[in-house]
């Protein structure tokens, strides 16, 4: 594979997001084939979570183990679309079209693929096992100019249940760079790892 070496990564865009519908006995999990896409991404915050444990013995580190839980952080967004807030939050469209979010919603599992740009080629992220938290609600007055107000939500990201794989990097000109928008990409291995 011809890597294109990105000096600088800028953007964030395409962000689309695959419900998980359901998972096998061994936890691999099947997305939906009707992906959400989130137009008007503004920022996207994940940070490292996990940790180094050290074990001491002889006077010395004699042991030391890393730890990968995945992401965590948060997703800026315009607005959220009412296909994921329904398929992803819990929330419901009640017989007169109102969103109706409760204390009883049940967030539910998805996968992630996102993009960024660099300055030989973009990149896709592909994140496998989400969950999200609700927006906060955000409103002001206009002013002189219009600002549009954002939402925010936390976002987590975990290793999935089957092989614990968390995320996969999709560089241009790869097998699933072209279809990672329209069909969670699944990875391939040989042998399998």
């Amino acid at each position: 594979m011809a890597e294109a070496v990105n000096k600088v990564s800028y953007g964030l865009s395409n962000v689309t997001v695959y419900p998980i519908t359901g998972t096998d006995e061994s936890g691999k999990p099947t997305y939906s084939a009707t992906p959400i896409k989130i137009p008007g991404s503004v920022e996207m915050k994940l940070d490292s979570s996990g940790e180094i444990s050290e074990f001491k013995a002889d006077n010395v580190t004699y042991f030391m183990s890393a730890s990968n839980n995945g992401y965590s952080g948060s997703l800026t967004n315009a607005r959220y679309p009412v296909a994921f807030k329904t398929a992803c939050l819990g929330q419901a469209l009640d017989t007169n079209g109102m969103l109706v979010e409760s204390t009883l919603d049940k967030p539910a599992e998805f996968g992630m693929v996102y993009q960024f740009e660099g300055d030989q080629a973009a990149t896709r992220i592909a994140l496998y096992r989400c969950l999200a938290t609700k927006p906060g609600l955000n409103h002001k007055t206009k002013s002189d100019t219009i600002e549009p107000d954002t939402e925010e939500l936390s976002l987590n990201a975990m290793g999935r249940l089957d092989t614990g794989i968390v995320k996969a990097v999709i560089e241009a000109g790869t097998a699933n760079y072209d279809t990672a928008l329209t069909t969670m990409p699944e990875p391939s291995f040989s042998p399998v790892p």
